[in-house]
């Protein structure tokens, strides 16, 4: 949406990461230093240069955060990708679950729908279970008294 032809439109469009940094948001009751792998999603880190920002929040949070070799790596799971190139998407959530398994976190962070049910899928089928949350869920969740 921050590509649509309607410039005026574009420069209104912005992430949860961008607003809830930009009111300086503070979590009500941090987690007790969980470490947490946080993937990039490709409309984030490619599209729109969001890298920083979801760690931060992660950060105050109070998570610590492992860095996962190939972050910005797509994990296969990309809107119609699995349905028209079920083979590629494959290897490829194969090469970022392995990744993430190997960061060894308490629990991986996407923000992403598509993104969480691949690798959800991906750790499912390697016999890992570490759980995979939304960006927003993690929040709310230290958000809430």
């Amino acid at each position: 949406m921050k590509a649509y032809e309607d410039a005026a439109f574009a420069r209104k469009v912005r992430d949860l990461s961008e607003v809830l940094l930009d009111a300086d948001w503070r979590p009500a009751r941090p987690t007790e230093a969980q470490v947490a792998a946080y993937h990039d999603p490709c409309h984030l880190s490619h599209g729109q240069g969001i890298r920083s920002q979801p760690r931060e929040l992660l950060r105050r949070a109070g998570f610590r955060l492992v860095e996962v070799a190939e972050a910005d790596y797509c994990c296969g799971g990309a809107g119609s990708y699995t349905l028209l190139q079920p083979d590629l998407a494959d290897r490829l959530m194969r090469r970022k679950v392995a990744n993430l398994a190997a960061s060894a976190p308490a629990c991986i962070v996407s923000a992403n729908p598509s993104c969480l049910m691949q690798i959800r899928r991906g750790l499912a089928e390697s016999g890992c279970d570490v759980p995979v949350l939304h960006l927003a869920e993690v929040l709310w969740a230290s958000s809430s008294p």
